[in-house]
């Protein structure tokens, strides 16, 4: 998205172009905002930044050192809010100078308030950038199907120059054409060997043949050549189209190499080690990071293990044939599949009874956070959505070595753990999100727990002998702070019982938990209790 993206938003209609107009089609990757006139080290590449100058206002030698700090730290533009109010007026040597650096300079009605400009503008850019995401994965599945189905060059090349609309040739070790895909223009070979006489395809680089341009994409694994990919330039690839050509050239790799089988088995292998783990009792460090090497495991680019627990299937265990319930192991597995982005190779998988454990790996020109929050919505949309497969899904981040990964494996559990408990409607969980939890439940005594009951008391009795979840009640009401038609709302009952309970509440704890002085007494109290029960 860029600049003149941003200035078709009809929130931001408004904004006026001062300067900068060539700068317009500048990428813009995020939004911030700037008030600290020396923060290059903070400022990221293609950020587009929002100020009002307020303690440089009057400031204008170092007004024009800011903007220059911006054009050096590659941010994308720069827009000046309240005029008027903070800053009187933009000095004309400002709109010069942006001009000059190209730097597109916008100014925002006196009256819009930062949020109203940020909001809208990440919208689109996290919108952007999901429709991008769901793309790859969809192109690194369609090349991924292709090179399984049918593992032939022309089947691949055709694929890719559907999605470029491009012509594509793959030229062989030899410097043949081994086949192409052609929708406007057809390289004779007796060209290409002339132009391979006085040069070589063994690196990326673009090459002239009879007047026409074409863009060599070399086929290189492990510092071994296997071809190269020419493409007639008709403009720069994106960053999808990127992805496209690498996935393709992998398969031509693995075609080359015959290595279909063999990286089905390589996965096996990859999910047997961390399978292993996980689960066994006694590790042989050494040894795993021999097995890591040998599979080309590497485990600092893996970010985060996600557990997917499979709702009631102890309960369908008792219930149902093993036949039945294998196929339904089967079932959720293929269904995780299609939604990971398999033709990267940048998962492993393994599964556990109940569970289903992703050991995820970064992708680049993805932020870790995003991606992990990408693959979770979809697990969900398409297991539960989709399949009617009920899950709750927990990760923890940040893989350090080989040591580590059970510990993170037991993080994962534990966001499941606590959120069942805790925020029971709630599917997808960040260990983070539930640190302080586990470490307070992890430092109560039996002593404690047992204060904890007594301080609770009249409501656990009452509810043992009249069934009215006022435990239950409470504390739903302190999740949703207070609001009496969302706490009706998840546990399904009329807003009058929800009073009539908070009456009853009120009456037995002889206080009004939800008031400024007692709820974060009762936060805690009940949060701690829900642990322990």
């Amino acid at each position: 998205m860029n600049i003149n993206h941003i200035l078709e938003i009809d929130n931001l209609a408004n904004l006026e172009v001062l300067a900068g107009h060539k700068g317009l089609v500048n990428e813009v990757e995020s939004v911030s905002v700037l008030e600290i006139p020396n923060s290059q080290l903070y400022i990221k590449q293609g950020e587009l930044l929002i100020t009002a100058f307020f303690s440089i206002k009057d400031e204008i030698e170092q007004q024009e050192a800011t903007i220059r700090m911006l054009k050096e730290a590659g941010a994308s533009g720069l827009i000046l809010a309240h005029v008027g109010v903070i800053m009187l007026h933009i000095d004309q040597r400002i709109i010069n100078l942006c001009e000059g650096l190209e730097l597109p300079l916008l100014k925002a009605p006196k009256d819009l308030a930062y949020i109203d400009i940020i909001s809208p503008i990440l919208d689109q850019i996290l919108t952007r950038k999901n429709k991008e995401l769901e793309k790859v994965v969809e192109i690194q599945n369609l090349i991924s199907n292709v090179s399984i189905t049918d593992n032939s060059s022309e089947n691949l090349l055709n694929t890719l120059s559907n999605i470029l609309d491009d012509d594509v040739y793959y030229i062989d070790i030899n410097g043949l054409i081994h086949q192409s895909a052609t929708k406007r223009y057809q390289l004779k070979q007796s060209d290409l060997s002339t132009k391979l006489q006085d040069s070589s395809l063994d690196k990326k680089d673009v090459i002239k043949i009879q007047d026409e341009i074409f863009l060599n994409y070399p086929i290189i694994n492990e510092q071994n050549f296997y071809g190269s990919l020419l493409f007639r330039k008709r403009k720069a690839f994106n960053k999808i189209e990127e992805v496209a050509i690498q996935q393709v050239e992998s398969s031509l790799i693995r075609s080359a190499l015959n290595k279909v089988s063999k990286l089905e088995y390589n996965n096996r292998l990859r999910s047997e080690m961390f399978n292993e783990l996980l689960f066994s009792k006694e590790i042989n460090t050494n040894l795993m990071k021999k097995r890591a090497e040998y599979l080309n495991i590497n485990l600092q680019e893996f970010i985060a293990i996600i557990v997917l627990d499979l709702k009631g299937f102890n309960i369908l265990a008792n219930q149902t044939s093993e036949v039945h319930l294998s196929k339904y192991k089967e079932e959720v597995v293929n269904r995780v599949k299609e939604v990971m982005p398999i033709a990267s190779n940048s998962y492993i998988m393994t599964q556990m009874s109940d569970k289903v454990i992703i050991l995820l790996k970064h992708i680049p020109t993805y932020e870790d956070e995003y991606l992990i929050d990408f693959i979770c919505d979809s697990l969900l949309r398409k297991l539960i959505s989709h399949h009617n497969i009920e899950i709750r899904i927990g990760y923890s981040r940040g893989i350090e070595s080989i040591e580590t990964i059970k510990h993170h494996y037991d993080k994962a559990m534990c966001a499941i753990k606590i959120t069942k408990k805790l925020s029971p409607d709630l599917f997808v969980t960040d260990y983070e999100e539930i640190f302080i939890y586990d470490q307070l439940s992890k430092k109560y005594t039996e002593s404690d727990v047992a204060k904890i009951k007594d301080s609770l008391s009249p409501l656990i009795e009452y509810d043992k002998y009249h069934h009215n979840k006022l435990i239950d009640t409470l504390y739903t009401l302190i999740r949703f702070q207070g609001n009496v038609s969302k706490t009706s709302e998840v546990m399904y009952l009329h807003r009058n019982t929800i009073n009539q309970r908070i009456a009853k509440i009120e009456e037995l704890l002889g206080v009004n938990p939800l008031s400024e002085n007692n709820i974060m007494r009762y936060t805690l109290l009940l949060s701690l209790y829900k642990l322990n029960e």
